[in-house]
Formats: structure tokens, C-alpha cells, sequence
């Protein structure tokens, strides 16, 4: 067969110092390399309300300074500390003790012994006298009564949360402790608490009859909590009343008092109490001694001959 020739390839001019010689025929193959065309315009965008992002140069960060550099830097930092804080720095031994308002942003003026001692202590509040002066509140509105009822339901709430907070408290400090100690009495912590913070009703005066706030029927459970919200001031003695010395004509009025049952002839019927009055009991509860007019049974008397309103309590 005879060789392929590409027609496209120009022959080589004749040689003319060739003369009549024939050499063999060199078929040369050209390389096709495709030309790379730019595009003319972007491609579309399908959204038109989102722009395409506008490629950014990619910025090279700067070189990190080396490991020594750092070094270097902290210790001429720490030299500067040192420097400007000496007189604050103690040396012993090896150690060293820095004093402890020395890293304060303002400067801290030094107390003395007695200034410390006062820092520490803890103050308890005073709890001023309950008030002598005798009152008695009547006429009130309806939006009266309703923002007396709110501040009374308010202050039984806040009594009640702190006695279940103490007696959780107390559970679980007894879950841990080997020797059973006493329990604490929750009813009693409460109103001690509230009362360190002012938080006891009608203290700046004493209320004849009705408390506002306190409805005919209202149950309560703690004899304390009575305290708390002014309806009885005294936390054992069943007469609470004012004394002699504390009342403008110079004799005990009597103002609320607390059926307990306690005494062989106190009669409860339920609308109709009979009280006779309080003292003359041993330890048992047994009635050995005859009563006294004197004090609250004396404050009972006069309150009976003036007309006073006594507040009765019934407990069961």
C-alpha cells in the first residue's frame, strides 16, 4: 500500500543540489492545541433579587511573631509590674507575698483593727416597742378592704413559705447528722425572722374589734402566725392587753384573747364563749389556786365596764 500523505502539508521547495537522488519520504503530524476563548458575558443570574457575591482579594494575615518574641515581650512586662509595684510585694525566703489590694483598679485606704472588727459584725435590727396607742378603724371602702385582705393574704404567705424553707432545712441538716438533735420549730424561726425585718402587721398601733384585713371564720394554724398579723401580741399568755403603765388612765384594757380549752371551766358552744380568765394552774393543767384581778384578768374587767371590743380567738 502507498503511504498517507496529508494534502494540507506543503512539500518542501526542490533542492537543487539534490540532483536526481530520492530520499525516504518524513510524515510530520502537527499538535492541535484548542484555543481558550474568554466568556463574553456572565452567566444570569436565575434570581434577580439576589446579588452575586463580589469575590474579595484574599488578604495574607500577618506573620505571627515567634515563640521567642513572646517570651521576651512577657518578661519585659512582668519586669514593668514588679517595677511600679515594689513596695507592695513582700520578700521571704524564696516566696513572694503580694498584698492583697495590690492588683485593686482604686487604691484601697487601710483600716484599722477596730474599723475590721466593725466591718464584720453583723447588725440585728432593733425591734421597736409595740405601740400603746389604742385604735379602732371602721368605715372602710371596698377597695379598702380588698387592699387590706391582699396585704394580709401576702404576709400569711411569706410566713408559711419561710416555716416550710426551715423545716426542709432542718430535715435535711438532721439527714446528715449522727447525733439526732432537736428538731426546730419552723412556726417559731419564722416569726422571728419576720419580725428582725420589720415585716409584723399593726405594731405601730393596737386595733380594737376587727382587724382589717381578717374575716369572721379566717383559720389559722400557728399560734404565732396570730402574732404576725397583730391579732393576738402576746406569743403564751392567752389575755393579750395593755398595761397600766402603757394606758392614758393608768388601768389594763384588755384587747383580744385565745380559747384554748385549757381551763377546767372555759365553755365553747360555738357562737358563745365563756372565759373566765387565766392563772391558777400547776403544771398539769389542773386548776389548784383561785384567779387574781390583776393583770390581763384585771385589763378583762375593765374592758367589760368601758365597752371595749375584746377580740376572741378559738383554738382547737
Amino acid at each position: 500500500m502507498g503511504s498517507l500523505i496529508d494534502l494540507n502539508l506543503h512539500p518542501d521547495p526542490p533542492n537543487p543540489t539534490a540532483g536526481c537522488s530520492t530520499s525516504a519520504a518524513t510524515l510530520i503530524t502537527p499538535k492541535i492545541e484548542p484555543k481558550l476563548e474568554p466568556l463574553d458575558h456572565p452567566p444570569p443570574n436565575p434570581n434577580p433579587n439576589l446579588g452575586l457575591p463580589t469575590t474579595q482579594p484574599i488578604s495574607h494575615p500577618e506573620p505571627v511573631p515567634d515563640e521567642t518574641n513572646v517570651y521576651s515581650e512577657f518578661d519585659r512586662i512582668s519586669e514593668m509590674f514588679l517595677t511600679a509595684f515594689a513596695n507592695k510585694i513582700e520578700k521571704k525566703d524564696d516566696f513572694m507575698l503580694t498584698d492583697p489590694d495590690a492588683q485593686a483598679i482604686v487604691p484601697v485606704p487601710e483600716q484599722t483593727h477596730e474599723e475590721n472588727q466593725l466591718a464584720n459584725a453583723t447588725y440585728r435590727r432593733k425591734d421597736p416597742p409595740r405601740s400603746s396607742e389604742l385604735v379602732r378603724v371602721s368605715n372602710l371602702g371596698t377597695e379598702d378592704e380588698r387592699y387590706f385582705r391582699e396585704v394580709m393574704r401576702k404576709t400569711r404567705m411569706i410566713y408559711d413559705s419561710l416555716r416550710v424553707l426551715v423545716v426542709a432545712e432542718d430535715e435535711k441538716r438532721r439527714s446528715f447528722d449522727f447525733v439526732k438533735s432537736p428538731r426546730s420549730r419552723g412556726d417559731l424561726k419564722a416569726a422571728s425572722v419576720m419580725k428582725e425585718r420589720g415585716l409584723w402587721l399593726n405594731r405601730d398601733k393596737r386595733i380594737v374589734g376587727a382587724i382589717p384585713g381578717v374575716n369572721v371564720g379566717d383559720v389559722f394554724f400557728f399560734r404565732m402566725e396570730l402574732c404576725v398579723v397583730g391579732l393576738h401580741g402576746q406569743a403564751q399568755a392567752g389575755i393579750d392587753y395593755l398595761t397600766s403603765g402603757q394606758s392614758s388612765n393608768g388601768e389594763p384594757i384588755a384587747t383580744s384573747v385565745i380559747v384554748s380549752g385549757g381551763y377546767e371551766d372555759d365553755e365553747d358552744a360555738g357562737d358563745v364563749i365563756i372565759y373566765t380568765g387565766h392563772g391558777g394552774q400547776d403544771k398539769h393543767s389542773r386548776q389548784v389556786l383561785h384567779q387574781k384581778l390583776e393583770g390581763g384578768n384585771l385589763g378583762m374587767e375593765r374592758s367589760m365596764h368601758y365597752g371595749i371590743e375584746i377580740l376572741g380567738c378559738m383554738m382547737h
